[in-house]
């Protein structure tokens, strides 16, 4: 008898006995040898049974059971695609392999990056192979976005000087969390107030997504020094 069995399915062992004209107590025994083992319980199992009576009269009888693996194995907990800021990006997941037929060999996983307009993806693939080399592959695909706009950090506060100091420099300091320099405009509008006047600077951050802030600066020039009279000590007069 020949059977195939595939993947998981095991097929119950016959239950062998014999009968003898003349011995009522024949003995059976099994004999279990393999063939063509390309990997592991894979390859043909031939079962032999020799029925023997008292007088070693014999005769047997086999069973050959071929197993084959055609399923490739099974790739456990891949996440679902998914779209993230720069800054969240999670670490791999924790992939694991499974077969009905034989072990694990190995899961390896490859990450390549493709750059788009704005951003990029990763795509992680994870493959499984099994001990008779079948392997299967699945992958997930992130896709990396930058929505959010640079923040200020540090910045010079508003200031009042007299008039006649020189103006002070400002300094301000951008963040952000995708793009390492940023591009920094700065403006400055001056506009008289009486006999003051003020100067507005501002300055505005861009990232490489086109995510934008901005932040001003108000300078104050006043006059609060009266004028100082200066009178000659002499004094001619015309005759």
């Amino acid at each position: 008898q020949s059977i195939t069995n595939e993947d998981d399915a095991q097929p119950t062992l016959l239950d062998v006995t014999a009968t003898d004209n003349c011995d009522e107590n024949v003995v059976v025994t099994l004999e279990t040898t393999f063939e063509d083992a390309t990997c592991p319980y894979l390859g043909v199992t031939i079962y032999t049974w020799t029925a023997t009576d008292n007088c070693g009269n014999s005769v047997s009888a086999s069973q050959s059971i071929t197993n084959e693996d055609d399923a490739q194995p099974t790739l456990l907990n891949v996440p679902a695609d998914m779209t993230v800021e720069c800054d969240a990006i999670p670490l791999p997941a924790d992939v694991e392999g499974f077969d009905f037929c034989s072990e694990i060999v190995s899961v390896i996983l490859s990450e390549v990056e493709s750059d788009e307009d704005c951003g990029y993806t990763i795509t992680r693939t994870w493959t499984v192979t099994d001990a008779c080399g079948q392997t299967a592959s699945d992958s997930q695909v992130i896709t990396v976005i930058d929505t959010t706009a640079p923040v200020v950090v540090s910045a010079t506060p508003d200031q009042t000087v007299e008039c006649s100091d020189d103006i002070p420099a400002i300094e301000v300091v951008f963040e952000d969390n995708c793009t390492d320099e940023l591009t920094v405009v700065v403006t400055t509008e001056n506009v008289q107030l009486g006999c003051n006047y003020q100067i507005v600077k501002t300055c505005v951050a861009t990232d490489d997504c086109g995510n934008e802030s901005a932040c001003d600066f108000t300078i104050t020039a006043e006059d609060q020094i009266a004028p100082i009279a200066i009178c000659d000590e002499h004094t001619i007069l015309g005759i």
